[in-house]
């Protein structure tokens, strides 16, 4: 690989060389050189020597700017900002390769050499930084083969040459910064934290504890030659923060809502306080309610004991009620086993009646059919089959004799007709088979009907009978239920046991008004004993409060004094008492003691000149502030406490005396309370048997009243109920008959289908066999045709033979007819003989059976009837039990709704039943206690709606906010319900309130005053800063055509909108009083409000103090004047090279500051000095030189008088290598020197 080095030489004698020296003759921190290996000129390592200053020359587009632009890198800058814009990231561009470094080489104060080496990460998205504890040695980077070293090899390389670095890399700019920097490592890992520290004290481009933070944004912002006072104003706020610890910025971090809502939370707070006196009328009226609520606990345990008495009552009644029904059910499993029995015979015989009578039927139809079926012609012919058969003998000898010599031309046809015979017999014999198939199936079919029908009528007779007679003795039971009816109608009976009870409610009521008197009279003793204790109350708290009020008081008083005698850090007082003893001599007569305990006048001793500002005075004439004498300071302090004492006491004292009148105050207040409920009880007592007794008095006068009613009621019902199973039984009659109608057409039909399928088949079959027969005699007459002929031929007397022939064949269709009736006469014979005649007897045995079945039909009903009177008996007196029950179970319905109106009120004691009590009685005072108890929650609900409108009248507040909350814990949504809420935010919850309403007006006035106390130490440290910028802030002019500079650092707090508010409020909280604990005033709510107008909807009222901070200045140009305070108005002020260099100058400053005592030479690297004139560049050479600063710069074409500015002068080729320049006699010649490694 070819490798070139470009060096520098030695610098012409009388070069004015801008070599930094220490002040107090130590070594100075610098950068010597800086290395790119394999960086913009590929395979090469380039050295750049700064050490002096250094320029680079060039033509444009040849990489001047890219060899400055990475210098800023040394001091902590971010890779990615020191690329230009459309250019590739900086590793891309410097580090493409994993053989490509950038190595700065640079000397500590103690002579000592250091590098450090930047190089890619592995996947070339990060630079990691190596520190190495030597100068640089290109060996490090270049292997004894010319090869570069890798990155990942590079410190294993090091190890191998013996030579010290760091243990890690570091991965990332702001821990290197950190190092670099000497400043506070960012990291939040401990042990990442002491790794960088220890790396710093070797490493630091500075000293311990002069921390180079800012450096970067400095360098970077004179390198980018852009008036950017953003940068400048941002190191300002840093440096002010860094100095007291804070943040850059400061706000009111409450959202808009807290403070807003406050006042809000305020006002709602004061409105539901002054629902108060409507609470107490509330209350009063809660205690009638809990009376009421008494005597409803009371009606309550009446109807639970009333209902267990009806329970019982109602019990035994059900107890009769079912024994009657059990024994009348166990009679009707009786009936029905005895019942079922006889119609399980009547069933069977009337079974038997059905089966001899088809058989009866059966062979009636059967012989009608053999007589349809011509069965007597059948017979004869059968009979003559003999006969036919000599006859048929006779003409066949006839027919050999005559056919003779011709029987084979005979025999030949005669085999033709034989098998034409055969043929047509098979026929016959297929074709009947088949009719007998269909008519069997036919046969089946009817009888299936048959069967189907009989089991429908079997089920629906069965079925019948037990409903029939069911309605049947319904319509007999409801016509006794109709008598009874009647009966009961003309005799109603009234309840006498209620004029029992009226006489004695009438006594229990007399007794309950006397004690009723007594209690009034004793509640109103207690309501004026209690009366008394109260106001003694009140004036202990009042004496309480007025002690608590001189305490604080007190208090404040001594914390001032404290405040005197152990003043604050960074006040004057305190600067005072440690500094100058006797100050109360000379400073304290003529200093205000307000200014004493202020911290924003940044005290400070200077030599004292017995005057102020020029102004002798008189002392001895004046007398000093009492805070000056700590004696007395002392003096006062113990004075002050023994005050408080006393006050603390005497508030004691009171706290003693409130709470034995406490004691008696609870004991009063029990007494009256007692006594009031005693009063109330006692009415209500006399209110409940009162109401009871005019219960009692109407039950009576409406008892017959209603027992006429009932005793109608039931006597239309029967009525009804009868005509109904009356009508109930036609129904079903008609039902019954039409049922079978129904069924008795269906089997018809099926009959009627059978047939009429079997008749059109046996007409098809027999068609087809005519068919076939016409077609077999068509064929026989044309073979005796042809025969005949053959005879014929041979001389034989056909015509003889034919008639006999003739003759044959009648015979043969005679024997034929008779062969076929042959079955059906001998299977007649049979049946006329063995059968048949059984048919008289089964008539006779079916007639037997159905009287059997007449007389099981009457045991039936005889039995049926029999039960029916047993079974109305038992229902009789199930009914009478029934209709106690129903009383019974009405009455317990009433009682149970009663009970159930009654569900949230708990039960008084009582021991046992009254038998006064009525249940119409009890519930007339149910119903009277219930609407005064809706009278008495009207009430208290119109006041808890007024007192829960003071809550919500104001949305989203504390008040509004605990009624929402209430609503999910709430025991009941009702009145009492909210009543309960509202008592305990009077009686608990409001303190709660007040005391959040407390902490957060507390919190609100102390974040603002905070931010007030923030951004007025902002204002005072940007003072001090400005003053101490202005020791480092160079006013020697180094340039000709500027004659002054000054630059001030300016602090607009004063100038913020909001910032007169916030004083105001700040002024208005040391009015009121911390310690109080009673809330701040309208007008105090009124200014937090206000604060409001200035309220951002995002950020609050927030003071990013980088925008507080203003840099302005004025220059003197040519004798004239120009005033800035921004970057547009610095650029205008001149030509952009003047401008420029005022910003150097300002820049100069803030970097002294930063650096202050510790000799750090500055690498300063500037693209394109052009813009500035040559007499500009030698003032500014001047001026860096006298700020131990060195300037690294580039020209694309530069004259030989600003060459010789500097030490080192290059000049960039084509390939971007550095070549260097010597000048001579105002030119310059250009020598390259190579190295091959």
């Amino acid at each position: 690989m070819d490798i070139s080095t470009a060096n520098a030489i030695d610098q012409p004698e009388g070069h004015n060389a801008m070599i930094p020296v220490s002040a107090d003759g130590q070594g100075v921190f610098k950068i010597n050189r800086v290395f790119l290996i394999d960086s913009l000129a590929k395979g090469r390592i380039t050295e750049l020597v700064t050490d002096g200053g250094a320029v680079i020359t060039g033509r444009n587009g040849r990489g001047k700017t890219s060899m400055l632009q990475f210098l800023p890198l040394f001091y902590g800058v971010s890779p990615s900002k020191l690329v230009s814009p459309g250019k590739d990231s900086f590793i891309e561009y410097y580090l493409p390769n994993s053989t490509s470094y950038i190595v700065f080489e640079y000397q500590r104060d103690d002579g000592s050499l250091r590098l450090v080496v930047a190089y890619s990460n592995s996947t070339s998205d990060k630079v990691f930084y190596r520190f190495v504890r030597s100068g640089y040695d290109k060996k490090m980077f270049v292997l004894d083969n010319d090869e570069l070293v890798k990155n990942r090899d590079f410190r294993a390389r090091l190890s191998e040459l013996g030579v010290e670095c760091s243990q890690h890399q570091i991965e990332n700019y702001a821990d290197y910064k950190a190092v670099i920097q000497f400043s506070r490592p960012s990291s939040s890992d401990r042990k990442q934290q002491d790794y960088l520290k220890r790396l710093s004290a070797d490493y630091a481009f500075t000293r311990y504890n002069t921390p180079l933070t800012h450096v970067d944004k400095i360098v970077l912002g004179m390198f980018s030659r852009k008036a950017n006072f953003e940068v400048l104003q941002s190191i300002v706020v840093d440096c002010v923060s860094e100095d007291t610890g804070s943040d850059s910025s400061h706000s009111i971090r409450s959202d808009r809502r807290k403070i807003e809502e406050w006042p809000r939370h305020y006002r709602a707070y004061t409105e539901v306080m002054r629902m108060q006196p409507v609470m107490l009328k509330a209350s009063e009226e809660r205690a009638s309610y809990d009376q009421v609520r008494e005597t409803l606990s009371s009606v309550k345990a009446k109807l639970q004991l009333l209902a267990g008495h009806l329970a019982s009552e109602e019990s035994k009644a059900r107890d009769i009620a079912t024994s009657s029904r059990e024994a009348r059910d166990a009679g009707a499993l009786q009936n029905t086993q005895d019942r079922n029995e006889i119609e399980k015979s009547r069933v069977g015989a009337a079974h038997e009646v059905k089966v001899l009578t088809e058989k009866v039927t059966a062979l009636t139809e059967l012989y009608e059919q053999y007589q349809a079926d011509d069965i007597a012609s059948k017979i004869v012919r059968v009979d003559n089959a003999q006969q036919l058969k000599s006859d048929l003998e006779t003409i066949e000898s006839r027919l050999v004799a005559l056919e003779g010599s011709f029987l084979a031309i005979g025999a030949s046809y005669e085999l033709i007709k034989a098998n034409l015979a055969g043929e047509l017999e098979g026929d016959r014999v297929r074709l009947r088979a088949e009719i007998d198939s269909i008519t069997q199936q036919c046969e089946e079919l009817i009888a299936k009907a048959d069967k189907h029908y009989e089991e429908q009528e079997a089920k629906a007779e069965a079925q019948a009978l037990e409903k029939h007679l069911s309605l049947k003795a319904s319509v007999q039971a409801a016509s006794i239920e109709l008598g009874t009816a009647r009966q009961n109608s003309a005799r109603p009976q009234a309840d006498a046991d209620v004029i029992l009870r009226v006489s004695t409610k009438d006594e229990e009521v007399t007794t309950l008004r006397r004690i009723r008197d007594e209690a009034h009279d004793k509640n109103r003793v207690a309501t004026q004993a209690l009366e008394r204790v109260r106001k003694d109350d009140e004036a202990a708290d009042a004496a309480i409060i007025k002690h608590i009020k001189k305490i604080g008081e007190q208090e404040a008083l001594i914390e001032n004094i404290q405040l005197a005698h152990t003043p604050k850090e960074g006040t004057l007082l305190h600067l005072l008492r440690n500094q100058l003893p006797e100050w109360k001599h000379d400073i304290a007569k003529v200093l205000r003691e307000d200014l004493l305990q202020r911290t924003d006048l940044n005290p400070e001793l200077v030599e004292n000149a017995q005057s102020i500002f020029g102004l002798r005075l008189d002392l001895d004439v004046l007398q000093p502030t009492e805070l000056a004498d700590e004696s007395l300071v002392l003096t006062q302090i113990e004075e002050a406490r023994d005050v408080l004492a006393g006050l603390i006491a005497g508030k004691k004292k009171c706290e003693d005396d409130k709470a034995a009148i406490a004691v008696s105050l609870k004991a009063a207040t029990k007494a009256e309370n007692d006594a009031g409920k005693a009063r109330l009880e006692a009415v209500s007592k006399v209110q409940v048997a009162e109401t009871e007794l005019a219960a009692l008095k109407f039950d009576l006068k409406k008892s017959l009243s209603e027992a006429q009613s009932l005793a109608d009621a039931a006597l239309v019902k029967a009525q009804g109920n009868l005509d109904t199973v009356n009508d109930e039984l036609t129904q079903f009659q008609a039902h019954l008959a039409q049922e079978k109608a129904l069924r008795r057409n269906a089997l018809s039909q099926a009959r009627a289908r059978a047939v009429t399928d079997r008749d059109s088949s046996k007409t098809r079959i027999d068609t087809t066999l005519k068919n076939r027969e016409i077609s077999h005699a068509n064929a026989i007459k044309e073979c005796n045709k042809e025969k005949d002929e053959a005879l014929r031929k041979e001389g034989a007397d056909v015509d003889k033979i034919n008639q006999l022939r003739t003759e044959q064949e009648r015979i043969k269709a005679e024997l034929q007819l008779s062969r076929d009736a042959w079955q059906v006469v001998t299977q007649y014979k049979s049946w006329i003989k063995n059968e048949y005649p059984l048919r008289e007897g089964y008539d006779l045995q079916a007639k037997a059976k159905a009287a059997e079945v007449e007389d099981l039909k009457t045991k039936i009903a005889e039995l049926d009837g029999a039960w029916k009177l047993k079974s109305e008996a038992l229902n009789d007196a199930a009914t009478a039990a029934d209709q106690k029950v129903a009383t019974l179970t009405k009455e317990s319905g009433h009682v149970t709704l009663g009970l159930e109106r009654l569900v949230n009120v708990k039960e008084a004691q009582i021991e046992a039943y009254d038998h006064t009590w009525t249940t119409d009685a009890v519930l007339s005072v149910l119903t009277e206690s219930l609407e005064t108890e809706k009278a008495q929650l009207k009430k208290i609900n119109g006041l808890v709606q007024k007192i829960r409108k003071g809550f919500t009248d104001q949305i989203n507040t504390p008040p509004y906010d605990y009624i929402q909350e209430a609503s999910n814990r709430v025991t009941s949504d009702t009145p009492l319900g909210w009543l309960d809420v509202c008592k305990e935010w009077f009686e608990v919850r409001h303190s709660d309130m007040k005391q959040i309403l407390m902490v957060e007006v507390r919190t609100i006035t102390a974040e603002i005053e905070l931010f007030h106390r923030k951004l007025s130490t902002f204002s005072n440290r940007i003072s001090h800063f400005n003053r101490e910028l202005q020791k480092y802030l160079d006013n020697s002019t180094c340039f000709e055509s500027i004659s002054g500079l000054a630059v001030h650092i300016i602090s607009t707090v004063d100038e913020l909108k909001y910032w007169p508010t916030v004083k105001r409020l700040v002024d208005a909280r040391r009015d009121w009083s911390v310690a109080s604990n009673d809330l701040p005033d309208m007008e105090f709510v009124q200014m937090l409000e206000g604060l409001l107008e200035h309220w951002e909807m995002k950020n609050g009222i927030g003071a990013d103090f980088k925008n507080l901070v203003q840099i302005r200045g004025e220059v003197v140009e040519n004798g004239n004047t120009r005033k800035f305070k921004d970057s547009s108005e610095l650029d205008n002020v001149s030509s952009n090279g003047l401008s420029y260099l005022v910003l150097v100058i300002i820049f100069i400053a803030f970097l002294n500051r930063i650096r202050r005592n510790v000799p750090i030479n500055l690498l300063w690297s500037l693209d394109e000095l052009k813009a500035i004139d040559s007499a500009n560049i030698h003032g500014l050479g001047k001026l860096l030189s006298q700020n131990n600063i060195t300037l690294v710069s580039a020209f694309p074409d530069p004259d030989a008088e600003t060459l010789m500015l500097f030490k080192n002068a290059y000049s960039i080729d084509a390939d971007r290598r550095l070549v260097t320049t010597v000048v001579s006699s105002n030119e310059f010649d250009l020598n390259e020197v190579e190295a091959n490694v």
